[in-house]
């Protein structure tokens, strides 16, 4: 579970709902991911350093450590990471179900870059103005990563955490804003995250586990 003691809900239009979880963040100023050129110029991969003491090995639970281009648990298993900043956290390596496909990852990024969406991103944002607990922003089926922006802009003392099991989106959100870490997972399966590091959830139009949150 990624929630805190306390939860409020706060129903949106079209089954947008976002969650507030009281919650501490874990991380150190020291922490920096190692990035090389494999990267390919990923500006925003960086915040992966950071995110690194929020996850968990998706196969056995325990903590992960960086090594370059790769995280690690203490058990062995590894997880590469993309040279487009993004790291995939599946349990036996794969996915449940059909995931966006490039060309549906593009038609949404144009669809949401025309603004259709502004009202909904900016109801996000007031919501969340008034959390003041610390922990990260938590946005699962993050696709593109745009609401997930658009929240880091208003909330300058936070980093985000983008999950969702599409490549094809992760490789968008892994650079959708400097402050978010794009991390690749099954919504319906034990999230690879320690408990307790969101102060707020964010689930528009996309799965979510109960259980988990």
């Amino acid at each position: 579970r990624v929630r805190g003691e306390a939860q409020a809900a706060v129903a949106r239009p079209l089954a947008v709902r976002l969650l507030f979880k009281p919650v501490r963040l874990a991380g150190r100023d020291d922490h920096h991911l190692v990035v090389s050129d494999h990267l390919m110029g990923c500006q925003y991969a960086p915040v992966l350093g950071a995110a690194v003491d929020l996850l968990r090995c998706p196969v056995c639970a325990v903590a992960l450590d960086e090594r370059e281009r790769a995280l690690l648990c203490a058990t062995g298993h590894s997880f590469d990471i993309a040279r487009q900043g993004y790291v995939s956290l599946f349990a036996g390596g794969g996915r449940r179900g059909e995931t966006d496909t490039p060309e549906m990852v593009e038609a949404r990024e144009a669809f949401l870059g025309a603004g259709h969406y502004a009202r909904l991103s900016a109801a996000l944002v007031e919501e969340a103005a008034g959390v003041s607990t610390p922990g990260v922003v938590l946005d699962i089926g993050a696709g593109t990563g745009h609401h997930l922006a658009r929240l880091l802009d208003a909330l300058p003392e936070r980093i985000g955490l983008a999950l969702d099991a599409s490549s094809a989106a992760l490789r968008r959100a892994a650079r959708s804003h400097p402050r978010a870490a794009a991390v690749g997972a099954d919504a319906w399966e034990a999230l690879p995250l320690r408990d307790g590091v969101a102060a707020l959830i964010l689930s528009v139009f996309a799965p979510r586990n109960a259980a988990e949150m």
